[in-house]
């Protein structure tokens, strides 16, 4: 379903909130290509490491601003890494924010992957480590100006605290799946909640239609946001086949949910207003 007419979209002026789209040329080419004959024309990227900053680069390189990226240490790689990896890691991503070289374009739009994973982290050391690196980002995010973009699962308290801790802090909540109670609290910080296939396969509809519209935004999760929802009998979406073009089915359960009448079009030109505001760019489209 496009989000008016499939044979006659609006334009690519629709954007994923949050995706990883595989460097391969042919796949990314034909995959954007199909993005934008349903008028999705740009992606918001998560960063893992210094080596998909590059892969980031090298696809904001072939497809210009159609690309945002971010950069930063996911929690997944905090886990997995050494002590010294981490400082190494950290030092480039310091390196490479702190250069400015703004002029060429290719600068990334916020810090991150950054954030908490309890479901990983289980024992008290390793999520004191994580907690760690969450901070170092979180310091650097304020240093700068820069929004964060946060992964945080069954961690939200503590996300929450340290978000408290670090007033101003802006950014977005990717892949966001929580209660009522939890996107008060969000939204009381500003923090846009990104809702993908696992969002809409997790949360009832009365807290889908409690998030704001102010800090709404829809995102694909490519190329595994879906897995989760498709296990659960929840969407028809194959792994194989999640691109970013699933915000289209995204954004109409979100918009049944809300219950007000919406269109497609009008829940992701909400998610790209805010992203737009939050972000502070201008989104091509």
């Amino acid at each position: 379903m496009s989000p008016e007419n499939p044979s006659q979209p609006a334009g690519p002026r629709h954007v994923d909130a949050h995706a990883h789209i595989l460097e391969e040329p042919e796949f990314a080419a034909t995959m954007i290509h199909h993005c934008e004959s349903l008028g999705i024309g740009a992606f918001f990227l998560g960063g893992y490491d210094p080596g998909d900053w590059d892969r980031q680069l090298r696809l904001r390189e072939k497809f210009g601003n159609r690309i945002q990226m971010s950069f930063g240490l996911h929690p997944w790689f905090v886990h997995n890494a050494s002590g010294e990896e981490c400082r190494e890691a950290f030092q480039k991503l310091e390196s490479r924010l702190t250069t400015r070289a703004d002029h060429t374009g290719m600068m990334p739009s916020a810090i991150g992957e950054t954030g908490l994973d309890h479901a990983l982290a289980t024992d008290k050391q390793d999520r004191e480590r994580q907690l760690d690196w969450f901070r170092r980002h979180l310091r650097l995010a304020g240093k700068l100006g820069m929004p964060v973009v946060l992964h945080v699962v069954k961690a939200h308290g503590a996300c929450l605290r340290e978000l408290h801790a670090h007033p101003g802090t802006t950014g977005l909540v990717h892949a966001f799946r929580g209660e009522k109670n939890l996107i008060v609290e969000y939204a009381r910080l500003g923090m846009l909640l990104s809702i993908g296939p696992n969002g809409i396969a997790g949360m009832s509809r009365e807290n889908l239609a409690a998030i704001p519209d102010r800090i709404l935004v829809i995102e694909s999760d490519a190329p595994t946001g879906a897995i989760g929802a498709r296990e659960r009998g929840s969407s028809k979406v194959k792994p194989a086949h999640v691109t970013p073009a699933v915000i289209i089915e995204v954004a109409e359960k979100v918009a049944l949910a809300r219950g007000k009448g919406e269109t497609v079009g009008a829940i992701l030109d909400l998610s790209r207003e805010n992203l737009s505001r939050v972000f502070q760019i201008a989104i091509p489209g």
